[in-house]
Order: structure tokens, then C-alpha cells, then sequence
């Protein structure tokens, strides 16, 4: 199983975050088979500290049939001004694992 997330095919909406937006994710996955399970892990960290942390499953979104690929969307959020959210991108497929691929933004701020 590939696995990817922020390339052209697979953003995060918004891509600057402002306090109190819900994020969307939509990550890719190569190819194309039932099984596969996609989520992330995420922690909100202000000040240094950690203030919450999660885990989301994602939902499967498409098919692209051309190019083999799926594509899941997972939706997150809000968070408040300031906020730096860390979040890790995973895959399984049987005993197949794919990631972690980490990604971090900070909310109020042009990422």
C-alpha cells in the first residue's frame, strides 16, 4: 500500500486554518483494494503544551479507476487561534502498514 497526503491530488482545506474551521484532509492510496484502512493521529499543542490529542478514521471518498488510485477524506477541527496541530497520516492494508507521514500547521498563520 502507498500512502500519500499534501500533493496536488490530496490537500488539506482549508489550507490556512483560522480559529474555529473544521479541516479536511484528503489523502490517496495506491492501489486500488478492499481492506485498506486510513486515519490519522493528532495532537493540539499552545504553549508548549499539550492541550488534545485524537485519533480519526478516515472515510473512503473516490475511486480514480485511471490511475488505480482511491481517496479518503477525513474531517477535523476546530481549533483555536494559536494552535499548533500536529497530525500523522496512517495506512493498513491486511498486515500491511503505510506512513507515518507528519504534518503540522498553526492556526491563525499563512502555512
Amino acid at each position: 500500500m502507498v500512502l500519500w497526503h499534501n500533493e496536488q491530488d490530496s490537500q488539506r482545506t482549508p489550507h490556512d486554518v483560522h480559529a474555529g474551521d473544521e479541516v479536511e484532509l484528503r489523502i490517496g492510496t495506491y492501489p486500488i483494494e478492499l481492506g485498506h484502512h486510513v486515519f490519522i493521529e493528532w495532537k493540539v499543542i499552545q504553549k508548549e503544551i499539550e492541550k488534545s490529542n485524537g485519533a480519526v478514521e478516515a472515510t473512503w471518498h473516490f475511486n480514480d479507476w485511471g490511475r488505480g488510485n482511491s481517496y479518503w477524506q477525513v474531517k477535523f477541527g476546530p481549533f483555536d487561534e494559536n494552535d499548533t496541530v500536529v497530525y500523522i497520516v496512517r495506512g493498513q492494508c491486511e498486515q500491511e502498514l503505510a506512513g507515518p507521514l507528519s504534518y503540522s500547521f498553526i492556526v491563525g498563520q499563512e502555512n
